[in-house]
C-alpha cells in the first residue's frame, strides 16, 4: 500500500493541538462530511432555498460555464467578472517538501509569474447578456491558466490579480477583454503555504488605495514587511505598499461602510466580523503564529462585539449593504456568507464609541442543500446581492485525497420581489446598457450622490484615474454646501483621489460640522507623513477639543505616521481625554 502523505499521518497530532486544529481550518474548515450523494442540479438547489421576507433568489450562472466561483466583481459596463478557483487546493507544477501540524506546506521552489510559471486551471471569466431574470447568456475568459488566483480588481485600464506570491496587473488599454501582454509584477512576497489563507479580497478604498486581506496560515514578506493575517494596501500611482492592520484570524473578505470603515471576515467563534483601523493590532492565535510583529504593541484589539445567533465560526465575503433596492431595514446591514451553515446571514450595526457592536438580524438566504457553500457576496449595479456558491459537499482540505467536485459552481442573486426599476438590462432591468467610462467627469461627480453606492464607488474610481482638475471646484463646493452627510463625505474622497486636497483646504475641513469629514481629513494629513507647523498646531487643538471619538481615534492612528516632535503633543492632548478610557480602540492606539 502506498504510504500516506505526511500531513495525513500527522492529523491526530494536529487535532490535539486544539487552537491549532480550529485555527488551521478557517475559510473551508472542519471535516468534509459525506461526499457520496450526487449534487443537486442548479434548479433543484434553487428550489430548496429560503430567503428573507420581501426578497427572492434567482440563478445567474452555473456549470458548465462557471465552476468553483471564488470572487465576484462588476465592471464599469455592469458586466460580472468571476474567479474560477479550479486549481485549489495545491498549486500546479510545485512539489511539497514538508507539511507542518497546521497544514502549512513548503514547496520546492518559488514559481515564476505568468506566463513563465506553471500553468494552473484557474481563470477569470466575464459574464454578460443577462435576461429579465438576471441569467447570464454569454461567457468569455479574460485570462486562463492561472495558478491559485485568489483576488481581482478592475481599474487603470486593466485587471489587478492576486496569485501568491504575486500581485499582478494585466493591462487591457484598448478594452477588448484580451490582455495586452504579459502581466506586470507589482508586488512579490505574499504567503503561499495554504490555499485557503492566501492573499485575497482586492477592494478599492475610498482613498484610492487598493486594499487586500491575507489569512492565517501563510506568512508574507513584502519589501521587508513580514506578517501573517491582516489588511494591507497598495497604491497604483505611487507604488507604495503598507500593512494597514495586523492580526484578526483568517480573514477572507473586506468591505468599507458608508463612512469608510473597514469590516472584515473572520474564523473566530465569538464574532462574525472585525473592525480594522489604521495601524491597529488584532488578536490572532499567538501560539500558532507567534507574537505581533511590533514589539511595542502592549495589547491587541478583539472582534466586534456580536450578540445573537452566531452559527458556525466562519464568516467570509461580507459586504455592507447600501444598494438602495432592499427594504429599508437592510440599509447599512452587514451581510456575510457562512460556508458551514449553508447560509447567508445579516447583522445590524450599532455605533459604540469609535467603533460599533453587531447583532444577528436573520438569514438572508438559507437552505438544507449540503452542497450550497457560499464564499463571497457582492452588491451589483441593480442593488441586488450576488452570491458565489462553491457548490460542493466537501468544505475542507484536511482530507489529503483530492475528491473535490470541480464540475459544479453557481452564482445566485437575491433581489426584491417587486421588479427593480432604473437598472440596465445587463442585470435584469429596464433601461439601456451603460458604460460609465464614457461619462463626462462632471456626470461622474453627480453619481457620487447615487442611492446605490456601487455607482458612487465606480464613479470615484474613474475620477481617480482621470485626475481632472476641472471637477475640483465643484467637489469643494459640495463638501461645504451639501445637506446630505453621505454626499459630503463622498465628495471629500473624490476630491482627494483627483488631487484636489491640500493643507489650506484641510485647515477648513478640520472645523467641518461632519465628524467623518474631520476624521478623514486627519487621515489624509497623516498619510502625507509630514505637515506644516500651523497644521500640526491645529491637530493638537483638535485632539484637545474635538467632541467626536471617531476623530480622536483617527488622530491616534495618524500621530504615529508623523515625525516624533509633531506627534507627541497630539498624543499628550489625547491622553487628557478621560472620556476615552472605555473606548474600544483609542487607549491602545496611543
Amino acid at each position: 500500500m502506498k504510504e500516506l502523505p505526511r500531513y495525513c499521518r500527522i492529523l491526530p497530532e494536529a487535532k490535539l493541538a486544539s487552537d491549532g486544529w480550529v485555527g488551521a481550518l478557517c475559510l473551508w474548515c472542519i471535516v468534509a462530511g459525506a461526499r457520496s450523494a450526487a449534487a443537486a442540479s442548479a434548479q433543484e438547489s434553487l428550489g430548496q432555498m429560503k430567503v428573507a421576507d420581501g426578497l427572492e433568489v434567482r440563478l445567474v450562472a452555473s456549470e458548465p460555464e462557471i465552476r468553483k466561483p471564488l470572487s465576484i466583481t462588476f465592471d464599469q459596463r455592469g458586466r460580472m467578472w468571476v474567479i474560477q478557483y479550479l486549481q485549489y487546493p495545491t498549486p500546479a507544477g510545485l512539489k511539497a517538501v514538508s507539511v507542518d501540524q497546521y497544514l502549512r506546506t513548503k514547496y520546492d521552489r518559488l514559481p515564476e509569474p505568468p506566463p513563465r510559471g506553471p500553468k494552473g486551471a484557474d481563470r477569470i471569466t466575464i459574464c454578460e447578456e443577462f435576461d429579465a431574470d438576471g441569467r447570464a447568456h454569454k461567457f468569455k475568459d479574460f485570462v486562463s491558466g492561472l495558478n491559485l488566483c485568489s483576488g481581482m480588481a478592475l481599474g487603470y485600464d486593466g485587471v489587478f490579480v492576486l496569485q501568491a506570491p504575486y500581485l499582478l496587473f494585466y493591462p487591457d488599454r484598448n478594452r477588448d477583454d484580451v490582455p495586452d501582454g504579459a502581466p506586470e509584477v507589482l508586488l512579490t512576497g505574499f504567503g503561499m503555504e495554504d490555499a485557503h489563507a492566501v492573499a485575497n479580497s482586492l477592494t478599492w478604498g475610498p482613498d484610492g488605495w487598493l486594499y487586500g486581506a491575507q489569512g492565517s496560515t501563510v506568512t508574507a514578506n513584502i519589501r521587508g514587511i513580514e506578517f501573517q493575517q491582516g489588511i494591507w494596501r497598495y497604491h497604483p500611482r505611487t507604488k507604495q505598499f503598507e500593512l494597514f492592520a495586523e492580526g484578526g484570524g483568517n480573514t477572507w473578505g473586506l468591505d468599507f461602510d458608508e463612512n469608510g470603515e473597514i469590516l472584515a471576515g473572520t474564523n473566530f467563534e465569538e464574532s462574525k466580523l472585525l473592525h480594522q483601523v489604521q495601524g491597529g493590532y488584532y488578536v490572532k492565535n499567538f501560539g500558532k503564529h507567534g507574537a505581533l510583529h511590533n514589539p511595542h504593541a502592549y495589547g491587541y484589539f478583539g472582534h466586534v462585539h456580536y450578540s445573537g445567533y452566531r452559527g458556525a465560526h466562519i464568516s467570509s465575503g461580507g459586504v455592507v449593504y447600501h444598494g438602495g433596492a432592499f427594504p429599508l431595514e437592510f440599509a447599512g446591514a452587514y451581510i456575510f456568507a457562512n460556508v458551514l451553515d449553508h447560509a447567508v446571514y445579516w447583522a445590524k450595526l450599532k455605533p459604540q464609541g469609535s467603533s460599533f457592536t453587531a447583532s444577528f438580524a436573520g438569514a438572508l438566504l438559507k437552505t438544507e442543500d449540503e452542497t450550497f457553500r457560499p464564499v463571497d457576496c457582492e452588491v451589483g449595479p441593480d442593488g441586488a446581492l450576488y452570491v458565489a456558491d462553491w457548490c460542493d459537499k466537501r468544505a475542507s482540505h484536511v482530507d489529503p485525497l483530492d475528491t473535490w467536485d470541480r464540475s459544479k459552481g453557481r452564482i445566485y442573486k437575491v433581489r426584491p420581489r417587486r421588479a427593480l426599476t432604473g437598472i440596465s438590462p445587463q442585470t435584469g432591468g429596464s433601461q439601456p446598457a451603460f458604460d460609465l467610462n464614457r461619462s463626462s467627469s462632471m456626470k461622474l461627480v453627480e453619481l457620487l450622490s447615487h442611492t446605490n453606492n456601487w455607482f458612487e464607488r465606480e464613479a470615484r474610481q474613474i475620477l481617480a484615474e482621470r485626475r481632472e482638475a476641472s471637477v475640483v471646484p465643484k467637489l469643494r463646493r459640495r463638501i461645504f454646501e451639501s445637506r446630505e452627510s453621505r454626499v459630503t463625505l463622498r465628495s471629500l474622497w473624490a476630491l482627494y483621489v483627483t488631487g484636489g486636497f491640500d493643507e489650506s483646504l484641510a485647515a477648513r475641513l478640520l472645523r467641518h460640522s461632519n465628524a467623518n469629514v474631520r476624521a478623514w481629513t486627519v487621515r489624509f494629513l497623516g498619510d502625507s507623513r509630514e505637515v506644516s507647523d500651523s497644521i500640526q498646531r491645529q491637530l493638537v487643538a483638535v485632539a484637545r477639543e474635538d467632541p467626536s471619538p471617531i476623530v480622536r481615534r483617527q488622530l491616534a492612528c495618524s500621530a504615529k505616521r508623523l515625525p516624533g516632535d509633531g506627534a507627541l503633543p497630539i498624543l499628550e492632548s489625547l491622553l487628557q481625554r478621560d472620556e476615552d478610557l472605555a473606548d474600544p480602540h483609542i487607549p491602545l492606539l496611543q
